[in-house]
């Protein structure tokens, strides 16, 4: 399939959230040499095509927030470390982008967050130095900053796990399910990436 062709799916996909659209997009991401890694976390997420593709090689759904956002840095999800501690940054990013979004503003949260995404564009020293200094802050802030500098790719995904769940509770009374929605803007966040079409290697 040429680029273009694949880039107008992905983009048709992102805004409709089709599941046939999904399908086709997916599968023709697979054939174009998407990384087992991505489509190991799609399918780690509930992408029910990605877990489809996997057959037998898929996962146990994981129900309750924690474990699951813990389970980024686990396992098959953790032999592409780099990749596992980005997603679990990501991860932590959507929580807290979704906070602010949901009427509970944490402005020194907020302003750890656009921190951390400033260091995944480029991860300087002098941006990671910005990080550590996140760790005096606040509770919400030291954790996301732990998600970056652990040394671990599993207390990556734990630090991240932390971060979630205080959203949620931060939530509670905003939204009746407060852990359901908190996943699901996790998944909104983390799904498109691990499907993005700039991250195939040749076949």
């Amino acid at each position: 399939m040429r680029d273009d062709t694949l880039r107008e799916l992905e983009r048709e996909w992102r805004a409709t959230r089709d599941l046939e659209l999904e399908q086709t997009y997916l599968q023709a991401l697979v054939r174009n040499g998407l990384p087992k890694e991505r489509l190991l976390l799609a399918a780690y997420l509930g992408c029910e095509v990605a877990l489809g593709l996997l057959g037998d090689q898929g996962f146990a759904e994981e129900k309750v927030l924690t474990p699951w956002v813990a389970g980024l840095g686990l396992g098959r999800l953790a032999r592409k470390k780099a990749f596992s501690r980005e997603s679990s940054i990501r991860a932590a990013l959507g929580a807290l982008a979704f906070l602010a979004t949901s009427g509970k503003r944490d402005p020194d949260a907020e302003s750890a967050a656009a921190l951390v995404a400033a260091w995944l564009e480029d991860p300087s020293e002098e941006a990671r130095l910005a990080v550590r200094g996140l760790r005096k802050v606040g509770a919400l802030s030291g954790e996301l900053a732990g998600v970056v500098l652990v040394r671990s790719v599993e207390d990556a995904a734990r630090a991240a796990a932390r971060v979630a769940t205080q959203v949620a509770r931060e939530l509670r009374g905003v939204h009746p399910s407060n852990q359901l929605a908190v996943r699901g803007a996790i998944y909104r966040t983390l799904l498109p990436w691990a499907l993005s079409s700039e991250a195939l290697t040749p076949t």
